[in-house]
């Protein structure tokens, strides 16, 4: 790990895309993939579902951003 900070970007929601900002994230350049952490999504109350097309993120209704 090199560094900590957040992560912008372009994700489709509904016929727009919204800017979704990723918090405290490690870099690894050097990481052959991008990870993301479903326990650590989890942990801030969001709930995470997959079906074979997609992964769906849901925010907790007292979310400060998205409601």
């Amino acid at each position: 790990m090199l560094a900590c900070g957040d992560v912008k970007f372009l994700v489709p929601f509904g016929q727009e895309q919204i800017i979704l900002t990723l918090c405290d994230c490690l870099l690894a350049p050097d990481a052959p993939l991008n990870l993301l952490s479903v326990g650590a999504m989890q942990e801030k109350y969001m709930q995470i579902h997959f079906n074979e097309e997609h992964m769906i993120i849901h925010f907790p209704s007292d979310h400060l951003v998205l409601s």
